[in-house]
């Protein structure tokens, strides 16, 4: 669409405001239903009400309000209050309310701390006092107006063990839902200083005395929001009372109330994080007017008319001819992630579509890295924090975390942020040696590879005479044979497809050629036959035996003229002497010179009549002779001065008429087939044996002319390419990972080389100097430290150039970047398929190019900071039908899928998702072992009972196994493998949670083996226990799968199944059966048939495949998994029993059986997706592993989409999942192929004999 006046362009911004209301509306659900803006009751997964504790120990409450206010002063003025920490339910009291407000604080802090786990913001607070009142007669509100940071931590400990409270290093805020929906429900216009006039009632109170402390801030707090709307204080209650619940009926009975403060004390869960965005928004919607909407413009349908766009144009990147100087990467890629890289280069926006473990990190990185080593400013964004940290733990692994700012936590850590900052500019950059290449030279390098590599693969690759590759003709060719025909000289036009059919027609004719092209042969030199019928033929005969009856009584010249003239010359030389004999003399000198015979009386007299027959004789003879091309005619009349030679052929052609049949067939196809096949034919009658197959000689002759051609046109073919390649194939591998560590160093210097504290002192110093001496002041300050958002908007250009990425949740972004546009050269959206639209906008606006990856097959966006007031129980729960920035994007741009599987050890643990979900597309590596008594998934039956949406036999039978886990992998592994459980519900984690910590407190052994195993790990290698909905991102060695549901007391199954009976739910069993790397452990108290067919949705049904498979695979029953994956994915390559072997080419063929010659058991085309390794070679000693890979360069080679993929990636690839790799090469096979079965067998020997060696 083009702008083309004011009208059109206003049009436009009255759309984007539209759009930004909308999205900003969305935002912060200012409904009934957020317990920010009504809290009906409580609930103990999201708040706990103080007046419990007082009922405990009375004084509870005022020492915790007053801690509270008291923190203020510390925060503001950056002292830590070391009594902020306070025990609020001491282990020592045992009595009933003491029980009970334990359980709910343990429930509480549970989800306080896996919202903060997920996301990294604070979601914990104490609110107090509440507004409540009617905004307009149908919106009640009773909600905190002020909300003060907090967290809750159980301390086992001998001595004063119990409950604590802590108060976080943060100022209180306001309750934004709470604030909005007054402006939203209520219609009132906020001075637009409310908020900094609330920060100096803040400030006011951080030196407000000790005495009444309650009463003051709740008397400053009721005077500061009465300047904003109306408040009755009449109705104010400054004493601390217990919240009353409110169920629908109640609200629909309610009076209207004017608003007035209560002085509830509720902690728990207030989502506050959109408030920053809901900032944001305001400022878009005063700038719509300018339509500088960037990389938004198309997602949300506005056009910017001064905006450059950038579009590749081609769907489609050639990855080889690109020059490697754009591709700086510092972790390995495939084809696919490289394809991210570039693209996002070409493109606004790109779209990635990541599965389950096919490196979204790794190209995250990879994108990092190439942008910083192109001076760009890098913005990654996830809401969930353990994606984030995925990605700097990457970046830490090559050195460069320490350049990248992770703002979590909302910001707590701020002094270790900017001692992180300070290093860098303290930090010496390192000089470059001498012989040290730069990212310029060793790019140059590898495209001189990768140059060699595809042309050569090109040159195998690139199709021929209409259909054929060089890989095909060597794979067909004879490399022994030497060609002997000279077919340049032939008119030779044949394509591969005709090839069989053309040698097909000379195999037809051979026979006969060979017997009537031989010029031995009486009828060789014959004329053409195929016109000829039944006529000629008899004529034919009929002048054979007339000729051969009139021979002997004739008296023959040796051509027909001469035979004329004798019986006059006879005539002359009887009757006509004439004078003195002249003519007679004459006569019979002529006789003689035409018979060559002296001439007597009596020869004459006795030969007369034999002449006059003799032009009977050449009348038919001539006739005869008119068969014949003109040397076989000069040949015949050569033979009639010799009768008895004349007869005897004449006779053997009358005799050869009984083929007749046969000529004439070879005289039709001679005018029906190629005249190429005849000149063929010709050549071979000298330069063959006739004992030869021709037709098979003849076809090996057109693969050598055929491969003359193809290596005339490709030189890159002739003399030894194939060491050439393997030489340039192990320069690449060497050079691509010199280059990663060149990219990274490239980095740290570009970082560390922009100033040096020592250039900020002293005399002379420039401006620029001096504002880096005070932006490192900055940053070494101990106290009275500026908020992140301070220091970026005094110092973004020197922040930006010692810290070039930033890690960051969107409510993090909109709290510390100003919304500007192009702020960072390139935006990287990670689990995009979670994040709704509305939350990414803001952030978008900021950047000039962006990347966005998810997966639509995965969670959708859910409500992740739980901010829904009602407690949802399974069966009432719904799916949102939040569109996604994912689903947005993939409408309005291309999208590129990330191909290869690299998370599972085994494709067991894949297989079923990637048919059930990807339909068979991801590249997995086939197993190199297959392990009876160590099953990638193993079943285990529990006899569970479903109550009260618990199995709490099923739950007791996970912590066993985690148990067994530990003990056993330790005692055979030397370690502790990672393990997380997941459930289908919330009960079912929290049950386990609960048995996994009183296993903890009464089994020594057990908190021993705990204890142990999380000794030096990681954090994301510690235990978890979640269920479906918030499992996404996480991964361990092995996952133990609790199914939970079973058959009640009674004996009654349900048959529903919670969200995954829901639309999408099969979504998150995706998920689910996703997460290991190494062993799936499936705890299930039903069988698969138990789930009966009654849901509209794929739910159930994935599920109970998902059972079938799991079984399967638990007994190694190939066949039977394949049965399961092919009932999902009907279009799944099956290969019928597992055993059966099946090839991609005719050279897979070849190989196979010489490797049977020699002894060895091989599998074809083994796997289960889209890659499989052409051969495998089964160990001699076990027949549950696959000693050997054999890839030939066949279809699977030629499928990768590069050079650094085919000839790198892939190997490294299969190598890392346990297979050895060996190549046969077409043309090797061709030239020698016993050389290259010796080889094989060789390797085979080698591999067995080291086991031996090692064992030993």
């Amino acid at each position: 669409m083009s702008i083309e006046n004011d009208t059109e362009r206003q049009k436009q911004i009255d759309k984007l405001i539209r759009n930004y209301k909308f999205y900003q509306d969305k935002l912060l659900q200012v409904t009934q239903k957020n317990r920010s803006v009504l809290l009906k009751k409580i609930y103990n997964k999201h708040n706990f009400e103080l007046t419990q504790l007082d009922k405990i120990k009375e004084g509870t409450i005022e020492k915790i309000v007053s801690k509270t206010i008291k923190n203020i002063g510390a925060t503001l003025n950056d002292k830590k209050d070391e009594g902020a920490s306070q025990n609020i339910l001491l282990d020592s009291i045992e009595n009933d309310d003491a029980d009970s407000a334990r359980s709910k604080l343990k429930i509480l802090s549970r989800n306080l701390m896996q919202i903060e786990e997920e996301t990294g913001q604070q979601t914990g607070y104490l609110g107090f006092p509440f507004l409540q009142g009617h905004p307009n007669p149908d919106f009640y509100i009773r909600g905190p107006l002020v909300l003060f940071p907090i967290s809750l931590e159980y301390k086992r400990q001998a001595k004063n063990g119990g409950w604590f409270f802590h108060l976080a290093d943060k100022r209180p805020i306001l309750n934004g839902a709470l604030i909005a929906a007054l402006k939203k429900k209520g219609g009132y216009q906020l001075p637009e200083n409310y908020e900094e006039t609330f920060d100096d009632l803040i400030e006011e109170m951080s030196n407000a005395k000790d005495e009444n402390l309650e009463e003051y801030f709740f008397k400053k707090v009721n005077g500061w929001i009465k300047t904003i709307i109306p408040i009755d204080e009449t109705k104010n209650q400054i004493q601390t009372v217990p919240l009353e619940p409110l169920s629908k009926e109640d609200l629909e009975k309610l009076e209207k109330q004017p608003f007035h403060l209560v002085n509830y004390k509720i902690i728990g869960n207030f989502p506050q994080a959109d408030n920053e965005i809901y900032k944001d928004y305001n400022d878009l919607i005063k700038n719509a007017n300018l339509l500088d909407v960037g990389v938004i413009g198309e997602l949300i349908d506005i056009e910017d008319p001064d905006r450059e766009t950038f579009d590749s144009g081609d769907p489609q990147i050639d990855i080889d001819n690109t020059k490697d100087i754009e591709l700086n990467t510092i972790l390995s890629s495939d084809s696919s992630q490289d394809e991210v890289i570039l693209e996002s280069k070409n493109s606004d926006l790109v779209v990635v579509r990541g599965p389950p473990g096919t490196g979204k990190s790794q190209v995250i990185v990879n994108l990092i890295s190439d942008a910083l080593t192109n001076n760009k400013k890098v913005l990654v964004v996830c809401q969930k924090r353990a994606a984030l940290e995925v990605v700097k733990q990457r970046l830490g692994q090559v050195g460069l975390d320490r350049y990248v700012v992770f703002l979590e936590k909302e910001l707590d850590d701020r002094l270790k942020m900017y001692a992180q900052l300070y290093g860098i500019i303290e930090e010496e950059p390192k000089p470059m040696s001498y012989s040290e290449l730069t990212v310029d030279e060793i790019s140059t390098k590898i495209d001189s590879c990768v140059q060699y590599l595809s042309g050569l693969g090109n040159a195998l690759r690139k199709e021929y005479f209409g259909g054929a590759t060089a890989q095909k003709i060597y794979t067909k060719a004879d490399g022994q044979y030497n060609p002997v025909l000279d077919l340049s000289s032939v008119d030779l036009v044949l394509g591969w497809a005709e090839l069989d059919g053309y040698i097909q027609k000379i195999q037809s004719v051979e026979t006969a050629f060979k017997r009537f092209e031989d010029k031995s042969h009486p009828w060789f030199g014959r004329k053409d036959f195929a016109e000829f019928g039944i006529m000629e033929k008899s004529r034919l005969n009929e002048w054979l035996q007339k000729l051969i009856d009139l021979a002997p009584r004739c008296t023959l010249a040796n051509n027909s003229k001469d035979q004329a003239d004798l019986p006059l010359l006879f005539d002359i030389y009887l009757n006509h002497p004439g004078f003195l004999k002249t003519k007679r003399r004459g006569a019979a000198k002529e006789i003689e010179q035409i018979l060559g015979i002296k001439v007597t009386d009596s020869f004459v007299s006795e030969n007369f009549e034999r002449v006059k027959n003799g032009i009977a004789f050449w009348k038919i003879f001539s006739d005869l002779l008119a068969v014949f091309d003109h040397k076989k005619q000069r040949e015949l009349e050569s033979m009639v001065t010799d009768t008895r030679s004349l007869v005897s052929y004449l006779t053997e052609m009358q005799s050869s008429l009984g083929e007749f049949d046969a000529m004439q067939e070879l005289d039709k196809k001679k005018n029906e087939y190629e005249k190429s096949i005849f000149a063929i034919l010709d050549q071979a009658k000298t330069r063959f044996n006739i004992d030869d197959d021709w037709f098979s000689r003849i076809k090996q002759e057109i693969y050598a002319y055929w491969l003359a051609k193809i290596e005339q046109e490709n030189p890159i073919l002739k003399g030894d390419p194939i060491s050439n390649y393997q030489r340039e194939k192990n320069e690449l591998a060497k050079l691509m990972e010199q280059k990663r560590q060149i990219v990274t160093k490239t980095i740290q210097r570009k970082i560390e080389g922009v100033i040096h504290p020592r250039y900020m002192y002293g005399r002379n110093r420039t401006d620029e100097q001096k504002e880096w001496r005070a932006f490192s002041t900055e940053l070494k300050k101990k106290r009275k430290v500026k908020p992140v958002r301070k220091l970026f908007q005094d110092y973004s250009h020197y922040l930006f150039q010692i810290a070039p990425c930033w890690l960051a949740s969107p409510e993090s972004v909109s709290k510390v970047f100003p919304l500007k546009r192009n702020l960072f050269d390139l935006v990287i959206v990670d689990e995009a398929s979670q994040l709704a639209v509305e939350r990414a906008i803001p952030f978008l606006y900021r950047a000039r190019r962006a990347v966005i990856a998810g997966d639509e097959k995965q969670l959708p966006p859910f409500d992740l900071f739980q901010i829904r007031e009602e407690e949802l129980e399974d069966e009432d729960e719904e799916i949102s039908d939040e569109k996604s920035l994912l689903e947005l994007a993939r409408t309005r741009y291309r999208t590129i899928n990330l191909s290869w599987h690299y998370r599972s050890k085994y494709q067991d643990l894949i297989n079923f998702s990637n048919h059930a979900f990807y339909e068979g597309l991801l590249n997995v590596a086939p197993n190199a072992i297959n392990d009876p008594q160590h099953p990638p998934i193993r079943w285990i039956r529990c006899n569970g009972v479903w109550d009260h949406q618990t199995n709490a036999i099923e739950a007791k039978r996970v912590v066993d196994e985690i148990r067994n886990i530990w003990e056993s992998k330790f005692e055979q592994e030397g370690a502790y493998p990672s393990i997380g459980v997941i459930t289908f519900n919330e009960r079912q984690q929290d049950l386990i949670k609960d048995f996994i910590e009183t296993r903890l407190e009464t089994d020594p052994e057990f908190l021993e083996l705990y204890t142990s195993a999380h000794e030096g790990a990681k954090k994301d290698d510690s235990l978890f226990v979640k269920n479906i909905e918030n499992v996404q991102g996480d991964e361990r060695d092995i996952i133990i799968f609790s199914v939970g549901y079973a058959k009640d007391a009674e004996g009654r199954f349900a048959n529903f199944f919670g969200t995954l009976s829901m639309k999408g739910g099969e979504n998150r069993l995706n998920v689910a059966v996703t997460r290991a790397r190494k062993e799936m452990i499936v705890v299930s108290s039903i069988e698969p048939a138990d789930i009966k067919p009654t849901s509209k949705y794929d739910g159930p049904k994935r599920l109970r495949q998902f059972l079938e498979y799991a079984k399967m695979t638990n007994s190694l029953n190939e066949e039977g998994q394949r049965a399961v994956l092919a009932e999902i994915n009907p279009d799944m390559e099956r290969i019928g029993e597992s055993k059966k072997a099946e090839f991609d080419s005719d050279f897979e063929i070849q190989v196979y059986k010489k490797l049977q010659e020699r002894g060895h058991r091989v599998e074809t085309q083994v796997g289960f997706s889209g890659y499989k390794i052409d051969l495998a070679v089964i160990h001699p000693h076990d027949e549950n592993r696959y000693l050997l890979g054999i890839e030939c360069d066949g279809a699977s080679f030629h499928s990768a989409k590069s050079v650094r993929e085919r000839d790198v990636m892939r190997q490294k690839f299969l190598e890392g999942k346990g297979w050895t790799i060996e190549r046969i090469w077409s043309r090797n096979w061709w030239r020698n192929p016993k050389h290259e079965i010796d080889r094989i067998d060789a390797k085979i020997n080698e591999l067995v004999k080291g086991e031996v060696v090692q064992k030993w």
